[in-house]
């Protein structure tokens, strides 16, 4: 119903927030990104089925990142069989890389790496054959995806 809580999560971890959130087109999967401050920085994602009613599954800790990377926004493709993602570390670094995970075998598939500057988003076109990303340079990439 409209107006109404339909389904509800509470992370027990109470120091890990969540940033980044993304919904495949069924609806029955959300892509979850944490990060915590305390005691040490990491970031987690987690894939969550709201109709199960199931706790999420902690897909990766530290998203596979050579670093402590911030999830800054997910992408489901059409499918829902690839999940795109950019990051941030949060102190030193600039990430200027797009991830492209494997949902059902939680791998990462690629990495895309041609910007200047932060990517702050992501998307797939509608028929999936593109992944669009914009960040901080002000550019926008445009990438096939077989």
């Amino acid at each position: 119903k409209t107006g109404e809580i339909l389904s509800q999560w509470e992370n027990p971890n109470t120091t890990e927030s969540m940033n980044a959130l993304s919904v495949n087109r069924n609806g029955d999967l959300l892509a979850l990104g944490a990060h915590t401050t305390s005691p040490t920085y990491t970031s987690s994602l987690y894939l969550w089925s709201p109709e199960t009613q199931t706790e999420p599954i902690k897909w990766m800790d530290a998203v596979d990142a050579p670093y402590n990377a911030t999830i800054a926004q997910f992408a489901f493709n059409p499918e829902g069989t690839l999940l795109a993602g950019c990051m941030r570390e949060p102190r030193e670094h600039i990430d200027r890389d797009v991830w492209i995970w494997d949902v059902e075998s939680q791998k990462t598939v690629a990495i895309l790496n041609s910007f200047h500057d932060s990517v702050f988003s992501v998307v797939f076109s509608p028929d999936g054959t593109l992944l669009a990303y914009g960040g901080a340079d002000g550019t926008i990439h445009l990438w096939g995806i077989p």
